[in-house]
């Protein structure tokens, strides 16, 4: 249940997916001989990603799931942005999307 729930997490936030499966923890179904290629495509697009926003928010799931604590994951949360807006990935992001391009994410 762990790990599926930070793959659902990663995947809506990195690949934008559209909640519409029956189940909150299933964002994509393939046949099996798709599911190596679907499973590198996805690790790709995380690995590509943002690794300080990811990393803060596997702890947040993690941390979330194990203290069952509402006020202190918003509190976490609220930390957690203002750590994200002050990096250079923030700050890539937001001009690829200006110029319409990928963004190059250096972990900074």
């Amino acid at each position: 249940m762990r790990g599926q729930a930070v793959i659902w997490r990663c995947g809506r936030y990195l690949l934008l997916v559209v909640h519409s499966q029956s189940s909150p923890l299933v964002s994509r179904v393939v046949p099996p001989d798709q599911l190596m290629p679907a499973a590198k495509e996805l690790a790709t697009k995380i690995a590509k990603g943002p690794s300080i926003s990811i990393e803060l928010m596997k702890r947040m799931v993690y941390d979330g799931l194990e203290a069952n604590n509402f006020a202190a994951s918003l509190a976490y949360e609220g930390w957690a942005q203002s750590v994200c807006h002050l990096t250079e990935d923030t700050k890539e992001g937001r001009l690829a999307f200006q110029e319409k391009r990928e963004p190059d994410f250096k972990g900074q």
